[in-house]
């Protein structure tokens, strides 16, 4: 199972033996969906889909994988409060494009630039990246995203330039 493959990663990139909370992940006899801080909507085929990574003040270590983007109706992922690092995998802007809603990954040790594929994201309504080492300028495409993002949260990041024009086109 894709989804199943991209928790494991998470787990193994970020010490999840380590973790504050890891109650029955990598376990083969309980579901993906019964781990801790994973939650999973059946939908109207009957499989279960992870929509939810709720995993905040857990003492995760290390960086975030490119097989997250396996999680593709991902609504909601909440990593704040931990020790990650490194960037966001590329890959997980158009992986998520239809599904996220809440990125909430504030106080980490996350770097590199914020890709402005962060403008896939046309569900997005939170955006809390704060207190984080990320770099460069801010996408002006976020400013694509004006239909739904209602909160947008960056401070205290190394980001460098103007703020883009474009994000006066925000709705809310």
């Amino acid at each position: 199972n894709e989804q199943k493959n991209g928790l494991m990663a998470l787990y193994q990139s970020t010490d999840g033996y380590q973790w504050n909370f890891n109650k029955n992940w990598m376990s083969e006899e309980i579901s993906f969906c019964e781990w801790y801080g994973v939650t999973c909507d059946k939908g109207d085929s009957g499989d279960p889909t992870v929509i939810e990574i709720d995993l905040q003040f857990n003492n995760m270590k290390g960086m975030l994988p490119t097989e997250l983007a396996f999680l593709s109706s991902l609504q909601k992922l909440n990593l704040k409060e931990n020790y990650l690092t490194g960037s966001l995998p590329e890959n997980i802007w158009s992986s998520w494009s239809e599904s996220l809603t809440d990125l909430v990954l504030y106080h980490n040790y996350l770097t590199g630039t914020l890709s402005g594929n962060i403008g896939l994201l046309q569900q997005l309504k939170k955006c809390n990246i704060f207190e984080n080492e990320f770099s460069g300028s801010i996408p002006s495409e976020l400013g694509l995203l004006s239909d739904n993002l209602e909160l947008v949260k960056m401070h205290y990041n190394a980001f460098s330039g103007k703020i883009p024009s474009e994000l006066g086109m925000l709705n809310h």
